[in-house]
């Protein structure tokens, strides 16, 4: 749409895409072994969002110049796996959920001190006060695999696209400039993302948590 004598324009759009017949390695029975199963076309996945356009061009005498931005929301879901759940380390694939969504254990903030690591479930690693405590979702007593959680959010495909730039034009000689970016997708932290302190700078302020020191967004290091 086209405003003030086609200086501004202004661009919506909203899609479904739906993919079907996705290539993705089936599961096998444990009593088979340690075996990959068979590539079949199973999966499904649904891409629904909108799209905005903003543009504003104009000139002043031989000098020409267009301001133009973007933004797009996109919600991805997996409609069908025949049936199964594919688990690729931290990420699952699930009906109903996001491409890649996480699937990990859940914090439940730091340990305190040595009677809450006592008094807690069964968590591997040899936890001291500081490390990260989780959450014992199947009340088994045992911190394992079957505690993960699935993290509503894909590690594959952002929420939101943007997009901005500027294009200049004066007697011959243009200007053009382009700046994009993504947000709204999660990222599985390792090495120093998860503790920093293990082999990089300590945050500033921030040290890792010690026995004396809990009220810190850094665990403790777990070596």
């Amino acid at each position: 749409m086209g405003l003030w004598k086609n200086r501004i324009g202004v661009t919506l759009d909203a899609y479904l895409r739906q993919t079907r017949d996705i290539l993705y390695e089936t599961s096998l029975p444990s009593q088979v072994g340690n075996l990959a199963g068979p590539t079949r076309n199973i999966a499904a996945v649904d891409n629904k969002g909108i799209e905005l356009t903003l543009q504003y061009r104009n000139n002043v005498r031989d000098f020409n110049y267009n301001i133009w931005g973007n933004v797009s929301y996109n919600q991805n879901e997996v409609t069908d796996v025949n049936g199964e759940q594919i688990i690729s380390g931290a990420t699952i694939r699930k009906a109903g959920y996001p491409l890649n969504s996480f699937y990990v254990l859940q914090s439940d903030g730091l340990f305190q001190n040595q009677e809450e690591i006592d008094k807690h479930a069964t968590q591997p690693g040899n936890p001291r006060p500081g490390f990260i405590r989780f959450k014992d979702i199947n009340n088994d007593g045992i911190i394992n695999g079957d505690d993960r959680v699935i993290v509503n959010a894909s590690g594959a495909l952002p929420k939101y696209n943007f997009a901005f730039g500027l294009n200049l034009d004066w007697k011959g000689f243009s200007l053009t400039s382009a700046f994009q970016g993504v947000a709204g997708i999660k990222v599985y932290p390792r090495a120093n993302l998860a503790v920093p302190s293990t082999t990089g700078p300590t945050p500033p302020g921030n040290g890792p948590a010690t026995p004396g020191r809990q009220r810190t967004r850094t665990p403790a290091c777990p070596c």
